[in-house]
């Protein structure tokens, strides 16, 4: 996340760094697990929720609310950016896509998710909880 937000212009060493990698570090704690489930068909590359916590503050500045926004419709956009993959160590290790390009297109997502809230896109209500529903079958 670090290099998210130094890509974003914010400045090394700094507390707004500080800021913006705390942002997404909180947001990745926010995020329930999966409840295990032997009906599951897919992953999801989740990692594009504390990726677009980060790339608000790193855009906006270190005393944005990142949780507020997340809760105020930033969640659904970045989720309806997530990848819906075969679960890791399903796939054939030549398949693509890779888990080193899930990461960059995990920063991406995050970092465009932001930018369309900011826009003022609005996702779908409970992107998340559907899509993560869907995928490991819970109820």
């Amino acid at each position: 996340m670090a290099v998210l937000a130094a890509t974003c212009g914010v400045p090394p060493d700094s507390d707004w760094l500080a800021a913006a990698v705390g942002a997404g570090v909180a947001e990745e704690a926010r995020i329930p697990a999966p409840p295990a489930s032997s009906t599951a068909v897919a992953a999801v590359t989740t990692w594009v929720l504390p990726a677009a916590a980060c790339a608000l503050v790193a855009t906006t500045g270190a005393d944005t609310d990142a949780a507020g926004a997340m809760d105020e419709g930033l969640r659904d956009i970045a989720a309806a950016l997530m990848v819906v993959r075969v679960p890791p160590g399903e796939a054939s290790p030549d398949e693509p896509p890779g888990e080193g390009l899930l990461l960059g297109h995990a920063l991406a997502a995050g970092w465009l998710a932001t930018q369309l809230w900011t826009a003022g896109v609005v996702g779908v209500p409970e992107t998340f909880e559907r899509t993560v529903a869907a995928v490991v079958g819970a109820p």
